[in-house]
Order: structure tokens, then C-alpha cells, then sequence
């Protein structure tokens, strides 16, 4: 799996969105970051440079500022994964999104999405997943920490 993070002038998060998705520890499951400073004119690339020296599973690149459109663009040509995840720089994950995703991608689900579970001023918890078979118009699949269910449309 591809986590992607475009990054713009989030010095003051892009470390505990580094540290979150860093700290999922899941057997057997391989993931890469790649992080697209879009022209960050605070000490984002630094802190993100600090963590690419660190791990070898995290990519950085930096360019003059293009927008976050073609930022994502570059991330996904740039992923390598069979699955991508777009996380934002100001954003973290839960300590068990993996173990979710993990086992979603084990029942063959093509899409999983995650949703917001939670916000302050100035951070976001993605910690919920939802996810889709192959034939997406018949099923509907919600995933939670605490209950799972199914429903069809």
C-alpha cells in the first residue's frame, strides 16, 4: 500500500501525521509513504526530510509550488503500491487503521475509504473504515471499532 501525503506549510503537523502512520505496526503488511512538499515555505520539508532519514519505508520529494491537484497527480505516479491512501500533511491516523485496512484487503474489498471520526481547530482523527466489494451498486460495507455490518441498497 501507497500512503500518499501532499504537504503545504504544515510544519506544526506534518510530524504526529508522520509519527501516526509510522506507528501502525501490523505482521506481514508493507506500506510506503511518499510525502510531495508542494512548495512549503515553513520548515515542513525539513521535519518531513528528518523522517525520510529515519525510515526506509519514506519517500520525500520537493518542488515549486503547483497546486494540490497536480501534487496528488505526482503522488500517484510516484506510488508503487497496489492500494494508495491520501492522507493530509495536517492530518493523523488511529494506532489500528492498518489492522483495519489489513483485513479488509484480506477479504478482497477493492475500495476502502476512511472517514473523519473526530476534529478540533486544529487536527483530524481518520480512524473509521468503509469499504466495497467489487460489485459496489449492490453492497455497502461499514467497518467501525466496535460493530461491523453489512447492508444492501
Amino acid at each position: 500500500m501507497s500512503v500518499l501525503i501532499p504537504m503545504y506549510n504544515v510544519e506544526k503537523y506534518i510530524g504526529e501525521c508522520l509519527d501516526s502512520i509510522l506507528s501502525n505496526k501490523v505482521q506481514d503488511f508493507e506500506y510506503e509513504v511518499i510525502v510531495a512538499d508542494d512548495g512549503s515555505t515553513d520548515g515542513s520539508l525539513s521535519v518531513a526530510k528528518d523522517f525520510e532519514a529515519k525510515y526506509e519505508n519514506v519517500k520525500v520529494y520537493s518542488f515549486a509550488n503547483r497546486g494540490v491537484s497536480l501534487t496528488r497527480k505526482f503522488l500517484l505516479d510516484k506510488a508503487k503500491g497496489d492500494f494508495v491512501w491520501f492522507v493530509d500533511g495536517d492530518d493523523y491516523v488511529d494506532e489500528n487503521v492498518f489492522v483495519c485496512i489489513q483485513k479488509e484487503l484480506k477479504d478482497e474489498k477493492d475500495i476502502i475509504i476512511t472517514v473523519l471520526t473526530s476534529a478540533t481547530s486544529n487536527r483530524k482523527t481518520w480512524d473509521v473504515v468503509e469499504t466495497f466489494d467489487q460489485d459496489i451498486q449492490d453492497k455497502y460495507w461499514i467497518q467501525t471499532p466496535n460493530n461491523y455490518h453489512g447492508t444492501d441498497r
